[in-house]
């Protein structure tokens, strides 16, 4: 009433201040094997500060804190029409940051920030890029991507259990139920599709000296992934492909341009957040429909 917040009740003390701090570092080599050929290493860390969040008995959260080895390569070939990069990737992940419903220890649903522990993540990509006439460039991208939490546990009670990985008794309880500690660990990271493919071809064809017109097609397909930490049958994303047009008329000087675009060719709506709600049903928010329209743009 007064404006000024009040903690009526709790049960455990609240945390409301503290310091977070760490040196990371970086540090890179390079080695040129022609004027159009290099490899290169990285090793770096990175850290995320911990934080605090009004959840009882869950008042604060831990700094994260990952460490990632990266290798590659760069090249470009036949007087520069073809590029072509590799790069592979390790990251170990310690304390990572997550976000998932759970129970306080008075039995109250809250959504908290938790630790999960470690993770690893590692694989690479294929870069190319293809002047096939000098008006026609052809891009491809293959990424391969194995993402596992090492070691995620997730607690919880009845009845918010409906988690699909085993679990133990905490002998807590919360609510009269008792707390149960799903083990998760093993399991992929959200959102991180096995393979990702990306094709695309751009044509460029002139009208006169001052007009042309350039066609772009742009298609994407990612695998498998699941969407939320239930890992529940609804919460896993099925693979797809998604097809992308754009038809531009543009003045050759860059000055103005007028585009027509296709995204969503296949017109499928894909499951892209799914959550299960806190009052037990399923959720899913799905990706637009196929969307058509007109850009025109111009510069001053």
């Amino acid at each position: 009433m007064n404006g000024v917040g009040t903690i009526v009740k709790t049960y455990n003390p609240v945390v409301d201040s503290g310091t977070y701090s760490r040196v990371t570092w970086k540090t890179s080599a390079e080695f040129d094997l022609g004027p159009q050929n290099l490899l290169y290493a990285t090793i770096e860390t990175g850290y995320r500060a911990g934080g605090f969040q009004l959840a009882e008995g869950k008042s604060r959260y831990d700094p994260e804190f990952i460490t990632a080895y990266t290798v590659g390569s760069k090249n470009r070939f036949f007087n520069n029409r073809v590029q072509l990069n590799v790069e592979g990737f390790y990251w170990k992940y310690k304390d990572q940051q997550i976000t998932y419903f759970t129970v306080d220890t008075s039995g109250t649903l809250i959504n908290s920030n938790e630790n999960a522990g470690k993770s690893t993540i590692k694989g690479f990509d294929v870069d190319a890029i293809i002047k096939a006439t000098p008006t026609t460039t052809l891009n491809a991208k293959v990424q391969y991507l194995k993402a596992t939490y090492n070691d995620l546990h997730l607690y919880t009670a009845s009845p918010r259990d409906n988690i699909a990985c085993p679990f133990t008794l905490t002998g807590a309880s919360a609510g009269g139920a008792p707390v149960k500690d799903f083990n998760c660990s093993g399991k992929p990271l959200l959102y991180s599709p096995k393979w990702t493919v990306n094709l695309g071809a751009e044509q460029v064809v002139p009208l006169g000296r001052s007009l042309e017109l350039v066609g772009n097609v742009a298609t994407a397909w990612r695998d498998d992934q699941w969407g939320a930490f239930e890992y529940l049958d609804f919460e896993h994303i099925r693979a797809y492909w998604q097809t992308d047009l754009n038809l531009t008329l543009r003045a050759a000087d860059g000055g103005w341009s007028l585009g027509a675009f296709l995204y969503n060719l296949e017109n499928k709506r894909r499951m892209s957040t799914p959550q299960r709600s806190p009052i037990g049903m399923a959720i899913a928010r799905y990706t637009a429909p196929q969307t058509y329209g007109l850009r025109l743009s111009a510069n001053f």
